[in-house]
């Protein structure tokens, strides 16, 4: 095998490196690979073409690719090398579903993992751990005659990343960075191969490794993946519809694949005393004249308890360390306390007179949709939000700021004055605390952004900042808005589908309230429900039909308290559309998003329609499922429908009888 220093990893970092991950690289560089970390990939396919063309150009021979949340042994990237292959690579499994970052050979039927593995051929795979040669490029470059690109910006690469659509007309696929990269592999002879031996976590809400992808979880030596049906890639988007095969083949597209919370499994009914709330403190010694006036403030509240206190010892070292070591303490009694949510304050603040009832009243509490909430923001931050539900008391937090201090930004943008914090979330935060770095606010940020949750704040604030002495000497912040006296009264107005699982976007989600409002309305493809309580809160009725199995929707109609105004109808739309007799003034189109599955559906809704109705089509028009406005344009044109309204991928049509 040649030289470590022949071979370069790379590491392309969107956000955080998990800390596991960060230990194995470290152990490489000590064995004397180069380790490139380079940070801000957001656009991951430029990214990689950038690193790949200055690896090439500073004369490596072997690129060893390797993703900030894979943890790997150190010993399997030398194994991966002593193939001696163009390309070879690890498998590892999605996070929060079933399958594997792959696609396996047609008519596979098995594949071993771990002792009993060994090197295969597959078609495509995730590109967290791939190890490839210098050769490979070359012959892609010349064959493919990739163009030098950038070079009028001093930073030239070769765009062996950038997506590709594989297929034509109905068939044609987006593809992702790593599967356009495997695409042009293979037109250029070469296969790729992986080696089943070799075992990697991929870090979601957990560890997620081989068994994750078949079965409910135990941890073996070796593993036996057996393959009924083909999984769906996640790469570039969706799945076509023509990858989709077995049984499965005409499953909604939002059942397949539907964004979730990486902390939430499908919901069920809430307990009757939910949500079961505790507040919790943190100070040290030296601060407890604050500590003090804090619960002196906190009492005047309608709490109704006293929160437990957890003081810093006296014999713990001053510094971020020993403050965060308390503040596990904290984690570690709320989740054994079995609350629903910990409220965790500082000792310098002041609270709202109406907590608990502003807490219970927001419907991220009371609905069980969130699982960070933040109830103070500092005021040195410029147009921090991305979104704000003000009649709803809350609102959503850009992921990045820019701030006019940029000092404060780096190292306390966030502040850990007033955390709201679920079950879910306490969990998480444990078995991941150690491993991070910096003070409490600092790891309780770096966990959402593992996790990819939503950082919601309330709105107003319901914590103020007010501080006698800092242990860190930062500079004073207040709360933009905060109301001593104010207490929440939900007001009318669109309630968004936080969290319920879809591909429905808030603005989509928006204008179907609008146009359902007075409505009676009949929708095709239930999915998990988050259309549906965008329809039914202002519907006279809404009849969804689904041939998946409609519990999580139905959950979710009753925590929007809407249950009362949708009937849910399980079975094939062309079965029990013509059973209903009742006409409807709107018909929302979302199953597969295919041309039959589109014609089918329009073919069910026209019968159904009275005079002044609308047609709404989901996907359209999407280009990356061109075959929805293909049908719903050919319908347009010949009937005579007018395009009413549009956000987003979501189409309104008037018909011509309206």
């Amino acid at each position: 095998m040649s030289p470590t220093s022949r071979c370069v990893v790379l590491v392309p970092v969107a956000g955080i490196i998990d800390p596991a991950c960060e230990d194995a690289l470290h152990e490489l560089e000590q064995r004397g690979y180069a380790v490139w970390r380079v940070r801000g990939c957001a656009a991951i396919d430029a990214a990689r073409n950038q690193m790949v063309s200055d690896a090439l150009a500073q004369g490596f021979d072997e690129l060893m690719w390797i993703d900030g949340d894979i943890v790997f042994d150190p010993d399997d990237v030398d194994k991966l090398r002593r193939h001696d292959l163009p390309l070879v690579c690890g498998i590892y499994p999605q996070k929060a579903c079933r399958q594997f970052a792959c696609v396996f050979l047609p008519g596979t039927q098995q594949i071993l993992f771990g002792v009993k593995g060994g090197a295969i051929e597959i078609l495509y795979c995730g590109f967290g751990f791939v190890h490839t040669r210098r050769a490979l490029y070359q012959t892609m470059r010349e064959q493919l005659k990739l163009p030098l690109c950038n070079q009028q910006f001093q930073t030239p690469l070769l765009p062996y990343f950038t997506p590709l659509i594989a297929g034509e007309g109905e068939h044609a696929w987006l593809l992702g960075e790593d599967y356009s990269f495997y695409e042009r592999v293979r037109r250029c002879g070469f296969r790729i191969m992986a080696d089943t031996t070799i075992r990697l976590w991929h870090l979601g809400s957990y560890r997620y490794g081989w068994e994750d992808a078949g079965r409910d979880v135990e941890r073996f030596v070796d593993y036996s993946f057996a393959i009924t049906d083909a999984a769906p890639p996640r790469s570039g988007g969706r799945q076509p519809p023509e990858r989709a095969q077995g049984a499965d083949a005409h499953r909604s597209e939002k059942n397949v694949q539907a964004p979730r919370n990486a902390l939430h499994e499908a919901v069920q009914p809430l307990p009757e005393a939910f949500p079961r709330l505790r507040a919790y403190c943190f100070s040290y010694s030296a601060n407890q004249h604050s500590l003090r006036l804090t619960l002196e403030d906190f009492r005047k509240s309608d709490w109704g308890d006293e929160p437990m206190v957890f003081m810093q010892p006296d014999d713990w070292p001053p510094g971020k360390e020993s403050a965060s070591r308390n503040y596990r303490r904290i984690l570690e009694h709320a989740y054994d306390d079995g609350c629903d949510f910990a409220l965790i304050l500082e000792d310098d603040v002041r609270v709202s007179r109406h907590l608990r009832h502003n807490l219970t009243a927001l419907p991220l509490i009371r609905r069980d949709q969130c699982d960070y909430l933040s109830l103070f923001l500092p005021d040195l931050i410029d147009k921090p939000w991305q979104r704000q539900e003000r009649h709803l008391g809350y609102r959503l937090s850009k992921p990045l700021y820019s701030g006019p201090n940029r000092l404060w930004e780096r190292h306390r943008i966030w502040g850990s004055q007033a955390y709201v914090l679920s079950r879910r979330f306490v969990r998480a935060a444990l078995e991941r605390w150690d491993r991070l770095k910096e003070g409490q606010d600092a790891r309780v940020l770096s966990i959402c952004g593992e996790l990819q949750l939503p950082l919601w704040n309330s709105c107003p604030c319901l914590v103020e900042h007010a501080p006698l002495t800092s242990a860190f000497a930062t500079p004073p912040t207040r709360a933009p808005d905060f109301d001593a006296d104010f207490r929440l009264e939900i007001q009318p107005g669109f309630q968004p589908p936080e969290e319920v699982p879809g591909w429905l976007t808030v603005e989509e989600g928006r204008l179907l309230w609008e146009q359902a409002a007075g409505r009676r309305v009949l929708e095709l493809g239930t999915g998990l429900g988050r259309s549906t309580v965008c329809l039914a809160q202002q519907a006279r009725q809404v009849v969804t039909i689904d041939r998946q199995e409609q519990s999580e929707a139905r959950e979710w109609c009753r925590r929007y308290r809407l249950h009362d105004r949708v009937v849910f109808r399980q079975g094939e739309v062309e079965r029990i559309a013509p059973r209903l007799e009742k006409r409807f003034e709107l018909v929302f189109v979302d199953t597969e998003p295919d041309e039959p599955s589109v014609r089918r559906d329009i073919e069910a809704s026209l019968p159904l329609l009275s005079g002044d109705g609308l047609l709404a089509f989901h996907d359209y028009p999407d280009p990356g499922w061109p075959g929805v406005r293909r049908v719903v344009d050919e319908y347009a044109g010949r009937l005579g429908w007018r395009r009413l309204a549009q956000a987003d991928f979501l189409g309104v049509f008037r018909t011509a009888g309206s």
